[in-house]
C-alpha cells in the first residue's frame, strides 16, 4: 500500500512537466498596413486587400486581419511570404488565385 501512495505522489509531482512542457517563445511580425505599387500602364493601386496571408518556410502560419500581430514559432533562418486576400461575396480568396496580385 505504500508503494502505491509513493507512486502516486511521484505522478502528482512529475505530472506537469508532461501537461506542461516549457513553451518556445515566438517571434512577432507586425504588418499595420498593406499597399499595392503599380506602373501607369496598370491602372490605378487601389485595393481592397482585408486579409494577409502568412507562410514560414512554405508552411502556413495563417490568415490575419489587417492590421496584424502575428506569431511565428520558428528558429533559424525562415523565409516569410505574406500574401493579400480579398473578400468577395464573403469568401476568402487566396491571392494566388487572383494573378494580378503578387507578393514582393
Amino acid at each position: 500500500m505504500k508503494l502505491l501512495y509513493v507512486l502516486i505522489a511521484a505522478l502528482i509531482f512529475t505530472s506537469c512537466r508532461v501537461i506542461d512542457p516549457d513553451e518556445q517563445e515566438p517571434s512577432y511580425i507586425i504588418v499595420d498596413e498593406i499597399s499595392v505599387s503599380t506602373s501607369p500602364a496598370q491602372g490605378s493601386a487601389s485595393h481592397n486587400i482585408t486579409e494577409i496571408w502568412v507562410y514560414a518556410n512554405d508552411d502556413i502560419v495563417g490568415i490575419f486581419d489587417i492590421p496584424a500581430r502575428i506569431p511565428v514559432l520558428k528558429t533559424g533562418n525562415t523565409k516569410i511570404s505574406i500574401y493579400g486576400g480579398i473578400k468577395t461575396m464573403d469568401w476568402l480568396l487566396h491571392a494566388s488565385d487572383i494573378l494580378f496580385i503578387q507578393a514582393m
